[in-house]
């Protein structure tokens, strides 16, 4: 989430599904490369082991977001406590799945 700029800086993250150390291992190792670009400056970088949850109140209603593959619970009262009366919207498979390339399917 973010916009990378030349006008200072801007908040991004990424989510890395399964991030997981090796055996007998505490670290995980990854790169982050850029193609032609000068400098990359960073001003803090954190590294969280969970996923990057999101919760976004709307006047008609609330977004939750979920970027993992694991099920998250979300306390709405607390996150939320003026809020009531939410209806869950079910979300089904997309038409045409079977024409979506493998590697963008879920794991």
């Amino acid at each position: 989430r973010g916009r990378i700029s030349n006008k200072g800086f801007a908040p991004v993250s990424f989510y890395v599904r399964g991030a997981q150390p090796k055996k007998g291992g505490e670290r995980v190792k990854f790169d982050l490369r850029f193609q032609e670009w000068d400098d990359v400056r960073f001003r803090s970088i954190a590294v969280h082991a969970a996923p990057d949850t999101l919760a976004c109140e709307f006047e008609n209603g609330v977004v939750l977001v979920n970027p993992s593959l694991n099920s998250e619970t979300l306390d709405l009262t607390t996150i939320f406590p003026d809020r009531s009366g939410y209806t869950h919207l079910k979300a089904e498979e997309p038409v045409g799945m079977e024409n979506i390339n493998d590697k963008y399917l879920p794991q």
